[in-house]
């Protein structure tokens, strides 16, 4: 009932899953968009982002780079998350690059913009693609339905990040096709 007077061309969410049945139902001409940034954090987790810090932090960087060195040798996930972490910082990067200026519509600049992210932040998401699928081969990712999931005795350290993805996907990479959506919730959540 609360988004039925909302007037919107894209609504973001995290990525609980009754949000876009919720959207589908009340304002189905609204397209929903997911956070980049709540999947991202995912993806963090799974990089074991923290105990790589950890080791710099204690001033044993050789043993991070000696661990990640091992990683790479072993087909191992971590430097593949690592790649889509850079992957995903890229397309912000990309995106923030591109202000509206005092003399631009917002028509011209949705324009630009919509043109920019096709030209500079769709390479990344068919890079992020082409490692996740990487990914969901490793962990057994199968389809469920609609959705994606993992049996229990093939999850992963990084299971939930691969699930996540490929059930978002569409949701995540929306801002491609429409400059109204935007890449995440973080400005309306920081206010």
């Amino acid at each position: 009932e609360v988004l039925r007077p909302f007037n919107a061309q894209c609504i973001m969410s995290d990525g609980y899953a009754a949000y876009g049945k919720i959207i589908r139902e009340t304002k189905p001409e609204t397209q929903h968009a997911s956070c980049l940034v709540h999947w991202r954090r995912e993806v963090l987790k799974a990089a074991d982002f923290e105990s790589q810090c950890t080791y710099i932090e204690q001033g044993s960087f050789k043993k991070a780079v000696g661990t990640y060195s091992e990683r790479l040798s072993k087909s191992d996930p971590i430097p593949i998350l690592n790649t889509v972490l850079m992957a995903v910082s890229k397309v912000f990067a990309e995106d923030k690059s591109v202000a509206r200026t005092e003399e631009e519509t917002r028509e011209d600049y949705l324009k630009r913009l919509k043109t920019h992210r096709e030209q500079y932040e769709k390479p990344y998401k068919e890079k992020i693609d082409r490692l996740m699928a990487e990914l969901a081969t490793m962990t057994n990712l199968k389809p469920s339905g609609k959705r994606y999931k993992v049996e229990s005795a093939d999850k992963t350290f990084y299971s939930d990040a691969v699930v996540y993805y490929f059930n978002h996907k569409e949701e995540l990479w929306r801002f491609l096709e429409n400059p109204e959506c935007p890449l995440s919730s973080n400005e309306v959540e920081c206010t």
